[in-house]
């Protein structure tokens, strides 16, 4: 399939947003009559300016790169007022890293553009569509799907379209229902292209303070273009075609403690199995908590974040002992600090601390990044 084939099946929810715009057009008008001179849309745009250090540019323990970097980029967020059931959004953002010192990768992108279209249908059911692209140059661990590759910087392209369904009872219980597709295109050899898709089922509980825990279940499908199966002893088999079942299962929980919402913690603990089409080479168990505590009270915010994951695969072996199966933790840690200095300028300081532990000798690294900067909202 061509590219500009792909694109156009990544982007078909676009189109749609669009057809939905265009019907609403004349309940618009009459809207915006009875407004006068007031607007259904607002936007925001934020512009980020920064330096900082990253001491391990590609997440290795043997080839360590460490270089001071600048960082810039820009949000920008579109949105209509709701006013008559129609929630109309767009959020566009970029970030860019330099890294003066580093010759193995001497900067970092990221490109995200959302567009959503949801509608209240009633007082019991909302419906939505959105569109994703999300464009990545940076650096990637690969090694937890991937056969033979550890991290590498990757460039590629990803398209979602999602469509989803939400049932409330009197804004206390609400169960929804998503179904996505999404087409990744990579331009390194190494990596090989695939669809993925399936659906999600959510069950959501609404509580004081607007708090709300919910208990999802999500199953997905990724079929490659031209990766083969494994054998269990981790050789490709010719002629065969590799796809992925996964299964995944989670709960969150957010919940506000006082009225004024300035505390906010935001937890989740989740399951999921991947297994293969062959001889289940690529299968494995991954096993995931975090957690985030929010303070906010002008002009001050502070964010303190924890994760761990753990993987722990069927057949693959440890390089170590080849009696043990592969097991791999995931640790990340961050802390940001905002002040506000003025209504519209913010001085931001982050820093995130990531470590690999595993028992495969080439599958473990640590890394540390500071930054420093100020946020302007126009």
């Amino acid at each position: 399939m061509g590219l500009v084939t792909e694109i156009g099946a990544g982007l078909a929810a676009m189109t749609l947003l669009g057809v939905g715009i265009h019907g609403a057009g004349a309940e618009e008008d009459d809207l915006a009559e009875m407004l006068g001179d007031l607007s259904l849309w607002d936007q925001s745009f934020n512009l980020r300016l920064g330096a900082g250090h990253n001491d391990n540019l590609l997440l290795s323990n043997l080839n360590e790169e460490s270089s001071p970097m600048l960082v810039s980029g820009f949000d920008l967020t579109l949105f209509r007022l709701p006013i008559d059931g129609n929630h109309l959004n767009f959020f566009a953002s970029l970030d860019d890293r330099r890294y003066p010192e580093g010759q193995a990768v001497p900067s970092e992108q990221t490109v995200l553009a959302v567009a959503q279209a949801r509608r209240d249908f009633s007082e019991a059911w909302l419906g939505g569509l959105t569109g994703q692209y999300f464009y990545q140059n940076q650096v990637v661990d690969a090694s937890l799907t991937e056969a033979d590759v550890t991290t590498l910087p990757v460039q590629g392209h990803q398209f979602v379209t999602t469509t989803d369904w939400r049932w409330r009872s009197h804004s206390v219980w609400w169960l929804q229902a998503d179904l996505s597709g999404q087409r990744q295109l990579f331009e390194q050899e190494l990596l090989d292209d695939y669809w993925q898709y399936g659906p999600k089922l959510s069950l959501g509980w609404n509580y004081r303070h607007k708090s709300d825990v919910e208990l999802g279940y999500e199953f997905s499908r990724r079929d490659y273009a031209s990766r083969e199966q494994y054998t269990a002893g981790g050789l490709p088999v010719a002629g065969t075609r590799l796809h992925y079942l996964n299964h995944g299962v989670e709960l969150a929980w957010r919940h506000h403690f006082d009225e004024a919402q300035r505390w906010r913690l935001y937890s989740r603990l989740g399951w999921s199995r991947n297994e293969d089409n062959g001889s289940g080479y690529f299968n494995f168990d991954r096993y995931l908590a975090s957690s985030q505590l929010r303070y906010r009270n002008d002009p001050w915010e502070v964010r303190l974040q924890a994760r761990i994951t753990w993987y722990e695969y069927d057949l693959q072996r440890s390089d170590v002992d080849p009696n043990d199966e592969r097991q791999r933790t995931l640790v990340s840690l961050g802390a940001r600090l905002e002040r506000k200095i003025s209504r519209a300028v913010r001085l931001v300081a982050e820093y995130d601390f990531e470590q690999a532990v595993s028992n495969l000798s080439f599958d473990e690294y640590t890394a540390n990044v500071v930054s420093l900067g100020m946020d302007w909202q126009f």
